[in-house]
């Protein structure tokens, strides 16, 4: 029987950074730094799908924790399901801030998991606050700390374990990431290119489920690759003919129904 795939959404709160310019785990150009500066938060969704076609969508609410958007900061936790805060080992001033944001939101919600991302964003100078860094960490009894060493040198794989780790920490009974692939949906023209062209099925003609065709464009099982990759390649030869031979040929991507009817009886 094929497995049913399953999607969870999660508000995730990120604060720490005075400016969105160095984010560990994200690309800086996927947030607006004009809403950072004028209403006082930045959003981005970053999705990350399993082997299995399940979702984790993330949508990070960056927050402006200056002085004159502090009184919004309530009105964004709303609904939040965890709190990262970024720590800059290199920055003097980063534990004291640090401090400081523990202490603010831990006041909103004590029960709201909490995760801390420390990082060097400037490879020349360590504040060495380490010490001092674990003992604020213990006495507020945070355990979720992901460390990154370098920056610069984050790449793909580190940022999949991150948010693997987070998955882990806010859903702890799922634990099958093998296939574990993240994204950052406003930013996959091809993919929106690919759900606008096949969103509907060729024979009934009724919207097929964006998980399913998610897990067809992005799953990494052997099979399905191999279809995809014949799939996108007659794909490409149908763009290539002539209109009138092109519209004399039907492709597509049945449903679920129709998939039912035609395979399984």
């Amino acid at each position: 029987m094929k497995e049913i795939q399953n999607s969870f959404k999660y508000k995730i709160v990120m604060c720490g950074n005075a400016t969105p310019d160095s984010i560990p785990f994200i690309e800086t150009s996927y947030f607006s730094f004009e809403d950072f500066k004028t209403i006082g938060c930045c959003i981005k969704p970053v999705e990350c799908i399993t082997s299995k076609g399940d979702s984790y969508l993330f949508v990070i609410w960056h927050l402006n924790t200056n002085r004159q958007f502090r009184y919004l900061i309530p009105t964004f936790m709303e609904g939040a399901k965890g709190i990262i805060i970024l720590f800059d080992k290199s920055n003097p001033f980063a534990l004291e801030q640090l401090e400081e944001q523990v202490k603010r939101f831990k006041g909103f919600d004590n029960h709201l998991p909490m995760f801390i991302v420390s990082y060097i964003s400037n490879p020349r100078y360590n504040s060495n606050v380490i010490g001092e860094f674990n003992e604020l960490t213990k006495q507020n009894e945070i355990s979720n700390i992901f460390d990154v060493n370098n920056l610069k040198g984050l790449d793909y794989l580190s940022k999949k374990d991150f948010f693997r780790y987070l998955i882990t920490k806010i859903h702890p009974e799922y634990d099958d990431f093998s296939n574990f692939s993240i994204k950052f949906p406003a930013e996959e023209d091809d993919f929106k290119l690919f759900v606008d062209t096949y969103k509907t099925c060729p024979i009934c003609h009724k919207n097929n489920h964006l998980s399913n065709l998610k897990k067809f464009y992005y799953s990494k099982e052997k099979e399905l690759l191999k279809i995809r990759e014949k799939f996108l390649d007659l794909n490409d030869k149908k763009k290539s003919l002539s209109l009138t031979l092109s519209e004399r040929i039907r492709l597509g991507v049945v449903c679920c129904s129709c998939y039912k009817e035609i395979f399984e009886k």
